[in-house]
């Protein structure tokens, strides 16, 4: 698996706009948090992001530093997730404008934001076969 760009300070400060969105969803959500890695991990089974979620037949969503899930993760979609927070960190505030902008251009399967982060989760999968599907 190739090096990821590690998550920094700089990067906490700079995507803070979209995690304070990420916040503000946890909170309509009832969602149950946890730090994991510097990263606010909410799974929960009600509220907002569960209506958001299971109605397009996602598991979770990434906004900055928060991820809100409405089932336990596991670790090959947790790297996939991962990778979304480093897209956050390098775009910022500009984050949820650009994923849309792309996702209205290319569809989801084509969102390069979205390939990218599959492409973690494969080379995880590949690299790790045996934790890929444990529980975060």
């Amino acid at each position: 698996m190739k090096r990821q760009r590690p998550l920094t300070i700089s990067g906490l400060l700079w995507s803070l706009p979209v995690s304070i969105l990420g916040i503000l969803l946890v909170l309509f959500s009832m969602a149950k948090p946890r730090l994991k890695g510097g990263i606010l991990l909410c799974e929960g089974d009600r509220g907002l992001a569960h209506f958001l979620l299971t109605r397009r037949g996602f598991t979770a969503i990434t906004l900055g530093r928060v991820v809100t899930t409405v089932a336990p993760l596991s670790l090959s979609l947790w790297m996939h997730e991962i990778e979304h927070t480093r897209q956050a960190e390098f775009w910022g505030p500009f984050y949820v404008p650009v994923y849309l902008y792309k996702q209205a251009r290319h569809g989801y399967n084509n969102n390069p934001f979205e390939t990218a982060a599959v492409l973690v989760a494969e080379e995880f999968r590949t690299d790790h076969p045996q934790e890929a599907d444990s529980l975060v």
